[in-house]
């Protein structure tokens, strides 16, 4: 017969055992992907979004191919129009950046500040005209037809970084590429 204190070591040693097995044993964790739809009304509807950005604490910002931007909120789309006057030309390229929405419209440089709700055009000289928008980071990486441009997180103002069009810019692993005519 057992005493209480030989029952009391069995019980430790079964325990200590198995937590030593589950302990070495791999532990696999499966998870499926997991898919959030956006209430699109057709399938011909989905095929209009151009860009989509994504602003912590603010939510997901769509461009669609008429140049339109949409705050989605998780249940409804409102038109950024809704939240402040546009340009009259459509929004070509959207980037989320520094907690605030760029666009280019009107071959312009724009900032929505989200938290304001405010409009402001982003001066680069009077011959540039912006063709394109990208950010990492630390920077918002501004393309005209003849110059670069970068504008350093928490500010609106453009560090001109000399002669350099880029045809288009991309951004990839908290980087940004720039294409020129010849090279990426």
């Amino acid at each position: 017969m057992f005493s209480q204190y030989q029952r009391f070591l069995t019980k430790s040693l079964i325990i200590s055992i198995v937590l030593v097995m589950l302990a070495i044993a791999p532990i696999r964790a499966v998870a499926s992907a997991v898919f959030y739809a956006f209430p699109l009304t057709g399938a011909a509807q989905s095929n209009n979004v151009v860009d989509v950005e994504y602003t912590q604490n603010h939510g997901v910002w769509l461009l669609d191919s008429h140049g339109n931007v949409s705050f989605y909120d998780g249940v409804h789309y409102h038109s950024l129009s809704q939240f402040v006057p546009l340009p009259s030309s459509p929004i070509s390229r959207i980037s989320a950046f520094d907690d605030s929405l760029w666009f280019i419209a009107n071959s312009a440089l724009f900032r929505y500040d989200i938290e304001s709700n405010a409009l402001e055009i982003i001066p680069l000289g009077e011959s540039e005209s912006v063709t394109d928008i990208a950010s990492d980071p630390r920077y918002l990486w501004v393309s005209t037809s003849s110059n670069l441009f970068r504008i350093p997180f928490a500010t609106s103002s453009a560090e001109n970084l000399g002669h350099m069009p880029l045809a288009r810019l991309f951004e990839s692993q908290n980087k940004v590429i720039g294409l020129s005519e010849s090279a990426l």
